[in-house]
């Protein structure tokens, strides 16, 4: 092959950004065709413009890690706040998801006290995560030097399996719990099948990928070389890492949140306290995620609905 030819071929990791600019830039569409639609809100976005702009942080922080791979790893400490910082951002979003998804599931079941538990158990994750990263951030860059090194890089790594596992078995345990809830619907109901086939492909794929990431992450706190991830030579390694356990995943969900909440019309007054809690039970209805209530199908929803209630 000549050089010209091989010159031109573009590098394995500028691909790898530009599929993650590429979903940047879906998110930033999705936020702004959500902000046309939905209600007004003073200083608030809308449950799936939190889950679009958090998937937006770590496709563009991940987008310019690898455009700007040359730079960034010459220095140990901000090599691995820019590739473990997003990694946990992208956790948090998904488990955000399924904390979604439990809100639905307890709901329907009528347990509130289910619902604060999920919500502790995720809280206490994400808290226990991002702890355990800042410290041993901060010892890179200011600990004593026989505290640097490989070792920390074990800790971290071995952080980011433990918060991978717990969101694989959330997705498992409440992607199954749905899709059973689902399926218990009578047949009838025009958007059950199109539910079904969400919940599944969704936890399928996050499941899987959130424990090819756990199990990656866990043979990388051995120190075997040959597993190693976020270190810019192992080119293979990285690519087909970051393809299976980031950029399927997100392609997939904005692919299923493609469609808008159904518009609705804007409470006509927020001066009493029962008018301010009917309208944000209104505003409530309207953030419902895609996963579960369609966007475009106002009327079988209604028709669902009756069917569910006789």
């Amino acid at each position: 092959m000549s050089t010209t030819t091989a010159a031109s071929i573009p590098d394995a990791y500028d691909v790898l950004a530009s599929l993650y600019g590429l979903i940047a830039l879906t998110c930033v569409v999705q936020v702004y065709r959500i902000a046309r639609r939905t209600p007004k809100h003073v200083g608030f976005f809308t449950t799936q413009q939190m889950f679009h702009l958090a998937n937006l942080f770590t496709s563009t922080a991940r987008a310019c890690a690898f455009f700007g791979r040359s730079a960034i790893e010459k220095t140990h400490t901000i090599n691995a706040i820019v590739n473990d910082g997003p990694g946990l951002v992208f956790l948090s979003t998904y488990a955000g998801l399924v904390l979604f998804w439990s809100d639905i599931y307890h709901a329907a079941r009528g347990e509130a006290a289910r619902t604060r538990r999920a919500r502790t158990t995720f809280y206490a994750v994400n808290v226990v995560a991002y702890a355990t990263e800042l410290g041993i951030w901060s010892l890179m860059a200011f600990g004593k030097e026989k505290w640097r090194g490989d070792a920390l890089e074990r800790a971290s790594s071995g952080t980011l399996a433990f918060a991978s596992a717990s969101v694989a078995l959330a997705f498992a345990f409440y992607g199954s719990k749905l899709y059973v809830m689902l399926r218990e619907f009578p047949e009838g109901l025009t958007t059950r099948a199109k539910k079904i086939r969400e919940i599944g492909s969704v936890t399928a794929v996050c499941v899987t990928a959130f424990a090819v990431r756990c199990v990656v992450l866990f043979l990388a706190t051995g120190g075997e070389a040959k597993y190693a991830v976020d270190v810019y030579a192992s080119k293979t390694m990285n690519v087909a890492y970051y393809v299976a356990v980031e950029i399927l995943p997100s392609a997939l969900v904005l692919y299923v949140l493609r469609k808008l909440p159904p518009k609705r019309a804007r409470a006509a007054s927020f001066a009493d306290e029962d008018g301010d809690a009917s309208a944000r039970a209104e505003e409530a209805d309207t953030l419902r995620h895609p996963l579960v209530v369609d966007s475009d199908d106002d009327e079988s929803d209604d028709e669902d609905a009756d069917a569910m209630g006789s």
